[in-house]
């Protein structure tokens, strides 16, 4: 693992913003009808307008942008013209390289109408990955990110991925150490200032068993994609960092001050003993840490605007800084 200074994790970040803009146009573009082809063509066009290079691509002979991963597949999905279709769920795993420095995300999102227990799914993934990053700082250990997210798993019943991790990341992709999504706490490698990993939490409904496809029959240059056994899955993931004063998550765009979008939602997923928020006075609205909603972009925080819809939340930035 490279130990980064302050200018090294300015490139990772520039690198990062890259990954969170392919992921927010492709959530955006990925509809019934819509090729994974098509949106791994947009993720290549992002790519190169924001002065960066693709570290997917032609990767061990990886042929696309983007791993683009569909309902039981898990990892290393490679973009076809298969079309999407309604209900089914999208993972998207993008990269960037700046200045030789790399970034690297994941995102799963529904198409169109899901059923609740896939739902369930996605929002646990997502909530296992900010346990991770809430663990992840200076001084703790290995065991006690893994041991955060498995805890979600568990609660809600969900299997581990256990043949891939998460990873150290840097001048190279994928750097040591790995970052299992399970673990005792207060056991592994101890986080110190200048580390960055990829936390990356990958749960399936229904137990922990997988499959590798034949890459032989798929013709696929000999990439494993892994599957889920008669399964839905779900995959998300950051890069977090420990550089002084700033935030840790370098695969995310900046917190905007002021609302973004227009989506309302009234799903919200609050953190663990914390009672949902209350609408107040007129015009007043207030901000939950750790809460999100799966409309929400910028997790884990919503603010509440009383003069929406009732009971509703609007989505305004991932951190303490919102401002009215």
């Amino acid at each position: 693992m490279t130990i980064k200074s302050a200018s090294d994790f300015a490139a990772m970040r520039r690198a990062g913003r890259v990954v969170a803009r392919i992921h927010e146009a492709l959530r955006e573009a990925a509809r019934a009808g819509v090729s994974l082809l098509e949106l791994d063509s947009i993720a290549a066009r992002i790519t190169r307008d924001g002065k960066t290079t693709s570290n997917f691509l032609n990767y061990q002979g990886f042929p696309a942008h983007t791993c683009l991963s569909v309902n039981e597949q898990i990892v290393h999905g490679i973009p076809t013209s298969r079309r999407l279709e309604e209900g089914d769920i999208l993972g998207v795993d993008a990269g960037a390289i700046y200045e030789g420095w790399h970034a690297d995300a994941a995102i799963t999102f529904p198409i169109g109408d899901v059923p609740a227990d896939t739902k369930t799914l996605i929002e646990a993934t997502e909530r296992a990955l900010w346990a991770g990053i809430e663990r992840a700082t200076v001084g703790t250990r290995l065991g006690d990110i893994g041991h955060a997210i498995g805890s979600v798993a568990e609660k809600h019943r969900f299997g581990i991925v256990r043949e891939y991790t998460g990873h150290g990341i840097g001048r190279e992709m994928h750097e040591e150490p790995q970052v299992l999504n399970y673990g005792r706490p207060g056991t592994g490698m101890k986080l110190r200032k200048g580390m960055a990993i990829c936390i990356e939490p990958m749960f399936n409904m229904g137990g922990d068993a997988t499959r590798v496809l034949d890459a032989r029959r798929r013709l696929d240059r000999g990439h494993r994609r892994r599957f889920a056994v008669g399964a839905l899955r779900a995959h998300r993931g950051h890069h977090a960092r420990w550089p002084a004063g700033a935030d840790r998550v370098g695969t995310r765009l900046q917190a905007p001050d002021t609302a973004v979008g227009s989506t309302w939602g009234s799903r919200v997923a609050y953190p663990e003993g914390h009672p949902p928020a209350r609408a107040g006075p007129a015009g007043a609205w207030s901000l939950v840490p750790g809460a999100y909603s799966p409309t929400c972009p910028y997790p884990p925080a919503a603010l509440l605007f009383p003069s929406g819809p009732s009971g509703s939340l609007r989505c305004v930035c991932a951190g303490t800084s919102c401002k009215r």
